[in-house]
């Protein structure tokens, strides 16, 4: 309800991701509503082609959010195993500020380190041979999947954690939507440096284009005045 009436007294409407837009849309048709993607600080986070790769699987996201909770436990659950019991030299590494005690319980999984908060996570981005976005729930655009792109990182998402973001899927990152496809794809990347490289860059270019804070700044710009050539929303609810 708060939904649709903000969107009937509103100008415009801004959505990060083209399916939230299609959904407050189908709520009220007539609203004018427009995708401004999430974007990423291109300059700080940064590859470094040169560091070694590690034999590390990452997954970074503030443990206090719901989502991210879900993923963690998802993947070590349903995923993880099948990964390390091909691959018992690799390691699981989940990254992010105030982990629950059903994260930390995770780290009892072999195989799987809880670092929590780390001053910065660009070195793990850098040298991970993958990162991970394991998300079943959520919406908009992945700001922790837009910043390991940026930092060269070889992805493997589900088809939430990629959500509004335009790429290619075998290009730019990979998306699998089982757990045992997951772990095929995420055992065939780690056995294949090349791609790990292949994939980082690609998804480096990928956000250059189209995700950098500028570009989207000329997006929301065009939004901006789009709206004051359309004037103030008036007491009957449409733009004056």
């Amino acid at each position: 309800n708060f939904e649709i009436r903000v969107l009937n007294e509103s100008t415009c409407t801004v959505a990060v991701s083209d399916a939230d837009t299609e959904g407050l849309r189908q709520l009220v048709p007539a609203a004018r509503v427009f995708t401004v993607p999430n974007g990423v600080d291109v300059d700080f986070f940064q590859p470094d082609w040169t560091a070694p790769r590690k034999n590390v699987v990452v997954f970074v996201g503030n443990m206090d959010y719901q989502p991210n909770v879900d993923a963690v436990r998802y993947f070590t659950g349903s995923i993880w195993p099948m990964v390390h019991r091909e691959r018992p030299d690799s390691e699981f590494v989940v990254i992010g500020a105030r982990p629950p005690a059903v994260v930390r319980k995770c780290g009892e999984i072999p195989g799987v380190k809880i670092l929590g908060f780390v001053d910065d996570v660009r070195p793990y981005l850098q040298t991970a041979s993958v990162y991970v976005a394991p998300l079943r729930v959520g919406g908009g655009t992945k700001l922790k999947v837009l910043t390991a792109m940026a930092c060269g990182a070889a992805i493997v998402s589900s088809p939430v954690g990629a959500e509004g973001i335009d790429f290619e899927n075998g290009r730019e990152m990979w998306v699998e939507d089982t757990p045992e496809s997951t772990a095929d794809r995420i055992l065939a990347v780690l056995r294949n440096p090349n791609e790990q490289i292949s994939l980082g860059m690609a998804g480096r270019c990928l956000v250059e284009r189209l995700y950098s804070w500028p570009h989207i700044g000329e997006i929301n710009e065009a939004v901006y005045q789009t709206a004051l050539k359309m004037g103030p929303v008036g007491s009957d609810g449409k733009p004056h």
